[in-house]
């Protein structure tokens, strides 16, 4: 069944036999761990919000799904530890990504609605942007053309990210796995400027060095 907005607090609960959807608009904040119990959480097209405010808030939860491909702007915002254990994607579809300094977010297994494959337009997008914030559970994935390639569903995912006073950051990324977890790095290129100026102080202390 549908909900928009929800609250479960720390004495709070909500089990369903059935899937849960989202609807447009709404936001959801979650206190404490299983909290909300069900299946499948459907995030449905438009925008939704969901605020993890305690540690494994999702423990109940173990299946997070883009609904629709007809364009989707899922916000997850992490307080605490927490982990999804899959998150099914889907075409037309951005997943925005803060979590607050100290605190984690894993994402265990990637995958797709129905297995679909080739999924266009998929964008992640890291706000206050930190390496070691955003956590993933397996080593299939890779970097190319500086998109996240996920080869079980043939599928390529735009990668965005932000400072903390909302400056986009630009740079190469990588996918580095240490063997049991895997993160995102985006190392960052100089700007032609910056490169120009090392040049230009470098040449000069050469020729001052061979002046004297």
């Amino acid at each position: 069944f549908r909900i928009k907005n929800l609250t479960v607090r720390d004495d709070g609960k909500l089990e369903s036999a059935l899937s849960l959807t989202t609807a447009s608009g709404g936001e959801w904040n979650l206190h404490s761990a299983g909290g909300v119990k069900s299946s499948l959480l459907r995030v449905s097209s438009g925008t939704f919000t969901l605020n993890l405010l305690g540690e494994n808030a999702l423990s109940g939860l173990p299946r997070l799904s883009f609904d629709e491909n007809t364009g989707t702007n899922f916000r997850i915002n992490v307080s605490a530890n927490n982990s999804i254990e899959t998150l099914e994607l889907n075409g037309n579809a951005t997943l925005g990504l803060y979590v607050t300094d100290g605190a984690t977010l894993k994402i265990e297994n990637l995958a797709s609605k129905s297995n679909a494959q080739s999924l266009t337009d998929v964008t992640f997008v890291f706000y206050d942007y930190s390496a070691d914030s955003v956590l993933f559970g397996s080593s299939d994935p890779w970097i190319e053309d500086n998109r996240l390639y996920i080869p079980s569903i043939g599928t390529f995912v735009n990668l965005i990210a932000y400072d903390g006073e909302g400056n986009l950051l630009q740079g190469e990324w990588v996918y580095d796995w240490n063997g049991e977890t895997g993160k995102l790095v985006l190392n960052a290129v100089p700007e032609p400027a910056a490169v120009a100026a090392f040049i230009g102080a470098a040449a000069l202390m050469f020729a001052l060095r061979r002046g004297g």
